[in-house]
Formats: structure tokens, sequence, C-alpha cells
């Protein structure tokens, strides 16, 4: 290495006008491996444009689908009965469904056989005893 006239650098006046003797190595790449070419090729001609394909291609799915939704929202309007029940009303048919399962049937009428039989248990004969263990004791 050739040094010219170096004496205004500090601290470097006693390597002026010198020539520094150096291990001068040159390693030389004239031209690329063929796979990184071949990566290079495609990250910077092919694929830009297959971004800009896809880009394209959904924006136009989306629009597709944008429409097909429109349209079948307003198609299903017509068909569409406004005869719903509200969630209270739901609620209110399934307390009372819980409640008429805790309440008795009730019978429509008794039969003259069962009126008798009921009316005579009601009744106990005067002479009958109530507990007969109590008078044995």
């Amino acid at each position: 290495m050739a040094l010219g006239s170096i004496k205004t650098i500090a601290n470097a006046e006693r390597f002026n006008e010198m020539i520094l003797p150096l291990l001068w190595t040159e390693i030389r790449l004239y031209s690329l491996p063929d796979m990184l070419a071949a990566r290079f090729r495609l990250y910077l001609n092919t694929l830009p444009g297959v971004e800009q394909a896809i880009t394209y291609f959904f924006f136009v799915m989306g629009a597709a689908f944008l429409a097909t939704s429109v349209y079948k929202f307003l198609t299903s309007k017509t068909d569409r009965s406004y005869n719903t029940r509200w969630i209270e009303d739901d609620l209110v048919l399934n307390i009372e469904k819980k409640l008429s399962s805790y309440k008795p049937e009730k019978r429509a009428s008794m039969t003259a056989k069962e009126l008798e039989v009921y009316f005579s248990s009601l009744v106990t004969p005067l002479n009958q005893e109530l507990c007969p263990d109590d008078e044995e004791a």
C-alpha cells in the first residue's frame, strides 16, 4: 500500500510517504451460481406479477361474494314471514309447561260410586273405635 503525504493526520506522521507491504487476495465471482440466479429471477421478476394477479383475483372474488350475498339477502326478504315468536313468549311458554307439570290434573267429575266411598270415609260411624290399641292398654 503506497501512502502519500499524510503528515497532516494526527499520530500518522511516521507513516508519511511510506510503502507498506500487504497481502493481497482477490476473490472474484464473475457470475452467480445457478440456484442463486434462479432465486433472484423468481424474487425480482416472477413473484411481483404473481402478487399482482393474486390481488386482482381476490378483489374480483370478494366483489362476487358481496354481490351474491346482497342478491340472496334481497330475494329472501320477500319469502320471510314476520310471525315469529319473541323470546319473552318462549320464556312464558316454558314456565307454563314447568308449572303445569307440578299442578295435579283436574278430573272432570267423579262417578256415583266414587262419591259414595269418599263421603262414607269422611263420616265414621259413632260406634266405631278410632284407636282400638288405646283401650286395651
